[in-house]
C-alpha cells in the first residue's frame, strides 16, 4: 500500500459499540475487530474518493501534526484493515473487493481447499471421507502445483492444504513453498501425530498456519473418536506449538460430538491460558465414515441447543482474545449482534473444494457425486470456476429458501438462509430441508426481539 492508494470500504463494513467497546466489523472476518477510537476515525474517513497520502494530510492537520509523524502508524492500521479485509484498494467498481477473483461473471472462488490424498494414519469416526487407504487414482502433485498457480492468477487469496493427512502427501512441502511464492494466504489441516520440530520449523519459515484436530480435552474423549495414542500425540503438537510460539499462527479445530461436545468450555480455557488465539468448530457431516456412526457420535437436540448459546456467548464473552468460527454460523452470530443484512451463499461462494481425485465443488461441505462441479485431472481451474454446472448449482440454492416450507412461516429465515445446504444434503438427501440446527437457531433467535427477526423478512 502506497500514499496514491485510493481505498473503499468493503460491502458492509461498519463500526459498532457493543458493552462500551469499539468493533469494526466486515463480512470478510469471521468475527469483529476490537479497535479504538482514533482507528475508527480513520475508518471513517475512507470514502473510496480520498488518496491515503490527502488522509494522512487532513487526520495530521486536525491534530497539529506533521505527515510525517503519522505516517508510519496510520499506514500500519490501514494495512491491518486491509488484511482482515474490512477495506480493500479501490478497482473504480463500487462494492468489488479487488482481492476476490475475477471468474468472468460466474461466482467467485477466494478460497481454494485441496485435499490432497485421502491417506490417514487414523480412522476418525466422524470423517466425511472416509480417510484410511489412498484412493486409487488420486491427483499427481504437478496438477495441484499448476492449480495453485492458476487460482492465485485469478485472484484467489487463500489455500488450504488438507487430507486425509496431508503431511503424508510427498509434495506437500513444495506446494506450500509455491503457494507462499504465488502470495496465498495458506494454512495445513492435521491431526498432529506428523507435526515434529523439523515440520513445524518448515511451516514457520513460510508463515503458514496450522489447523491442530483435537476433539477432547481428555484422553478418553478424544481417542473415543480419533483412536488409541491420538490425544498425547496431538496434545505434544500442541506444546510444540506453543514452546515455538507459533500457537499465534494456528488453528484448534474442534468436532463436537455426543460423547465430548461438553469438553468444548474447558478447550477454550486451555486455549486461552495458552496463547491460542483462534478456534474453529467444525459440525459434523452425515457422509463418509460419520453416515456409519451417526447414532453413537451425533449430537442430540438438546446438545445442539446447549452448543449453539454456549458458542454465541463465547462469540461475545471472548472477542479480541479469541476468534470464533462455526460451521455456517459466524455470520448469523456477526448478523444478531450488528443487525446486517444476511449475504446469502457465502460460504458456498468462496470456497473451491477439491477432492484427492480431482472432483471439484462448490463447497467444503459437499461432496455428493451429483454436486460435481468439474475435475482437476481434466480440467484447468478456470474451466471448472466458469463451468455451466457452476452456474446451475447455485441457481437451485438461490431458490432453496423459498421453496423450504419450515423457512417460508419462519420469521428470522433471512438470518440464516435455511442453514448449511451441504450438511442439510448429506442428511437428508435433498436441499429443501434444512440442517440439524435449524430449531436450536429458532431457540437461538429467540433471544432477541421478535420484531428483529420480522423486519428482516419483510
Amino acid at each position: 500500500m502506497t500514499p496514491d492508494c485510493v481505498l473503499h470500504k468493503t460491502e458492509s463494513a461498519r463500526a459498532y459499540n457493543l458493552d462500551g467497546a469499539i468493533y469494526l466489523n466486515s463480512p470478510h472476518r469471521s468475527m469483529p475487530l476490537l479497535v479504538n477510537a482514533s482507528a475508527v476515525d480513520l475508518f471513517e474517513r475512507i470514502d473510496g474518493q480520498m488518496r491515503v497520502g490527502q488522509i494522512i494530510d487532513e487526520i495530521a492537520a486536525v491534530n497539529d501534526l506533521t505527515p510525517d509523524s503519522v505516517r508510519a502508524p496510520i499506514m500500519s492500521v490501514l494495512a491491518e484493515f486491509e488484511t482482515n479485509g474490512i477495506v480493500s484498494r479501490s478497482t473504480g467498481i463500487p462494492g468489488r473487493d479487488p482481492r476476490a477473483p475475477d471468474t468472468a461473471g460466474s461466482y467467485q472462488f477466494s478460497h481454494l481447499f485441496l485435499e490432497l490424498t485421502s491417506k490417514c494414519n487414523l480412522r476418525c469416526k466422524h470423517c466425511y471421507m472416509e480417510g484410511g487407504l489412498a484412493k486409487k487414482h488420486e491427483t499427481p502433485f504437478i496438477r495441484y502445483a499448476e492449480a495453485i498457480e492458476e487460482f492465485a492468477a485469478l485472484g484467489g487469496t487463500d489455500l488450504t492444504l488438507s487430507g486425509g493427512e496431508p503431511l503424508l502427501f510427498p509434495g506437500w512441502l513444495a506446494l506450500a513453498e509455491i503457494a507462499a511464492g504465488a502470495g496465498l494466504r495458506t494454512s495445513l489441516m492435521t491431526n498432529g501425530t506428523y507435526l515434529t520440530p523439523h515440520v513445524l520449523n518448515e511451516l514457520r519459515q513460510l508463515d503458514i498456519a496450522v489447523g491442530l484436530g483435537l476433539d477432547g480435552v481428555t484422553e478418553d474423549s478424544h481417542d473415543m473418536n480419533r483412536g488409541r495414542g491420538s490425544y498425547r500425540e496431538v496434545m505434544a503438537a500442541f506444546e510444540l506449538l506453543k514452546s515455538t510460539r507459533h500457537q499465534h499462527n494456528a488453528v484448534i479445530c474442534f468436532s463436537p460430538l455426543k460423547h465430548s461436545v461438553y469438553d468444548l468450555p474447558a478447550i477454550i480455557d486451555m486455549m486461552l491460558e495458552n496463547g491460542f488465539p483462534r478456534l474453529y468448530v467444525s459440525l459434523m457431516e452425515t457422509r463418509g465414515r460419520a453416515k456409519y456412526f451417526q447414532d453413537r457420535i451425533g449430537l442430540t437436540k438438546n446438545q445442539r441447543l446447549w452448543l449453539l448459546n454456549y458458542l454465541f456467548d463465547a462469540y461475545m464473552e471472548h472477542a479480541g482474545r479469541l476468534d470464533i468460527e462455526v460451521t455456517h454460523h459466524t455470520d448469523i452470530f456477526s448478523q444478531l449482534l450488528t443487525g446486517q443484512s444476511a449475504k446469502r451463499l457465502k460460504a458456498q461462494s468462496q470456497t473451491l473444494r477439491i477432492a484427492s481425485d480431482g472432483d471439484a465443488f462448490i463447497s467444503a461441505y459437499m461432496g455428493a457425486e451429483e454436486h460435481c462441479i468439474g475435475n482437476l485431472n481434466t480440467e484447468s481451474v478456470a474451466g471448472i470456476m466458469r463451468s455451466e454446472a457452476v452456474n446451475a448449482l447455485f441457481a437451485e440454492l438461490g431458490v432453496r429458501q423459498v421453496q423450504m416450507a419450515k423457512c417460508a412461516s419462519c420469521p428470522f429465515s433471512t438470518i440464516c438462509d435455511g442453514g448449511t445446504a451441504g450438511l442439510a444434503y448429506s442428511l437428508h438427501g435433498s436441499f429443501l430441508e434444512p440442517d440439524d440446527y435449524c430449531d436450536a437457531r429458532i431457540e437461538l433467535f429467540k433471544r432477541f426481539p421478535y420484531e428483529y427477526g420480522r423486519s428482516r423478512s419483510s
